[in-house]
């Protein structure tokens, strides 16, 4: 056994206490360093910036619209003649021009407060026709529908499933007049 001798420290005490102040000190010196200079990472290419100047173009594709007026000509067949027994009318209007591939026209037809739509191609006369059949409109008969008839065309683009998928504004109204039957014969459309 050793005895302590008085104002002597041990030897293993001694170098304990030097390895843990040391320790201490390089650990201070490494947090010290570190938020002194920063710890510069090396640079990278994520790092590194370049402007450059590019210009260029585009256009949009514009669905032209129906422009003009319409035009309303009762078309009655030599048989009924065109007098009293009128029963049909063709409505047209001025074809548009630069039309993307695919575009037809798009014609909704309003009738008390119901409206009804149709496509039909691009044509260099487009041209509706309305009639009645030769007994007449027997549902008109029934309702006695006589009124006006509002018609408004636009040029567009339909899916495959027949859905309108681009549209061009349609055109303003243009109004003609429907007469229902009386006793079987008779009635039918006229231009206002």
């Amino acid at each position: 056994m050793s005895a302590a001798i008085p104002g002597k420290t041990p030897r293993h005490g001694r170098h304990a206490r030097r390895r843990a102040s040391t320790r201490t000190l390089t650990a201070i010196i490494g947090v010290a360093s570190v938020l002194l200079f920063g710890g510069a990472a090396a640079e990278t290419q994520a790092a590194w910036t370049d402007s450059e100047s590019v210009s260029g173009s585009f256009t949009a594709v514009t669905m032209p619209a129906v422009t003009g007026n319409f035009t309303c000509v009762k078309s009655n067949g030599p048989l009924l003649g065109s007098g009293l027994l009128s029963t049909q009318v063709d409505i047209s209007w001025p074809a548009v021009t630069n039309a993307p591939e695919g575009a037809q026209y798009r014609i909704v037809v309003t009738r008390q407060g119901v409206a009804q739509s149709a496509t039909m191609p691009l044509s260099s006369e487009p041209t509706v026709n309305f009639r009645v059949g030769l007994l007449g409109d027997p549902l008109g008969i029934l309702l006695g529908s006589s009124g006006t008839l509002k018609i408004t065309v636009s040029t567009v683009l339909v899916d495959t499933s027949g859905t309108v998928t681009w549209s061009s504004p349609p055109t303003a109204e243009y109004a003609f007049g429907y007469n229902a039957p009386v006793l079987i014969l008779g009635g039918g459309y006229y231009c206002l």
